[in-house]
């Protein structure tokens, strides 16, 4: 499974049934800035056993968007990392990890946000990656249903969530 997922992270395939991974086209940015509470993902190489998992994005040089994830692991140590993504489409970016940034650029499709940017929901370019955003740390639970629906609708298998703890 780990292999799979790294295989997938470099090069967007996969060998499972096809989810639609299609972005939300009316995206604004600008709106999508700020502070993120991941509330459920799909456990990953890159997070695994992470809780109390945030995002921040904020403007950065050239119309492209700084990222600092941070997350508590098991012994209760504080994890970071540091991204650049670019826009490269309506809903979709391109993010990098790896400084310095911009030669290698992972998929990073918005799928849903709700009207008033409360709550998103982000894939790679296949069903390997999905995560439940929300800007609340404990949000609605009308919101997560709203989230989970439409992960649902869209053909991922919800089965796999974990939930974080926040």
């Amino acid at each position: 499974m780990k292999l799979r997922s790294i295989i997938h992270y470099f090069t967007g395939r996969d060998n499972e049934p096809a989810v639609n991974t299609t972005p939300q086209r009316n995206v604004s940015l600008d709106k999508y800035l700020g502070r993120w509470y991941e509330q459920a993902r799909f456990e990953n190489w890159f997070e695994t056993g992470l809780d109390e998992v945030f995002t921040d994005y904020t403007a950065g040089p050239a119309g492209s968007i700084n990222v600092v994830n941070c997350g508590r692991n098991s012994k209760g140590r504080q994890s970071s990392s540091r991204g650049r993504a670019y826009p490269c489409g309506a809903g979709l970016l391109k993010v990098s990890f790896v400084p310095p940034y911009g030669w290698f650029k992972a998929p990073y499709h918005i799928l849903y946000t709700d009207p008033d940017y409360q709550g998103a929901l982000v894939s790679g370019a296949g069903d390997a990656y999905l995560w439940l955003l929300t800007r609340q740390k404990s949000p609605n639970p009308g919101l997560l249903d709203t989230l989970l629906h439409e992960a649902q609708r869209r053909g991922f298998d919800t089965t796999r969530l974990r939930q974080t703890r926040q």
